[in-house]
């Protein structure tokens, strides 16, 4: 009786260990997504940058989206 407790105490705990195994895993797989997010995003922002300087059509077109776009969370918020 005593060694199917010890048994089962020990099946307990390396069920435990491996579920937080698994929970790391899956915070490391986020992690890694949200980093791979801001670089691409800090890329995409230095090449805005870049074009917003060079060319004037793009900076208009840029202010107009900017523009709708805040009007249409304005109107979300105001469903809300």
């Amino acid at each position: 009786m005593n060694g199917f407790s010890i048994i089962q105490k020990l099946i307990c705990t390396v069920n435990k260990v491996w579920r937080l195994y698994a929970m790391r895993q899956q915070a490391m797989g986020f992690l890694k997504g949200v980093g791979a997010g801001m670089v691409a995003g800090a890329a995409i922002a230095m090449m805005n940058d870049k074009m917003m300087k060079n060319n004037r059509n793009y900076r208009r077109n840029a202010h107009k989206t900017m523009r709708a776009m805040e009007q249409l969370f304005s109107n979300i918020q105001g469903m809300f």
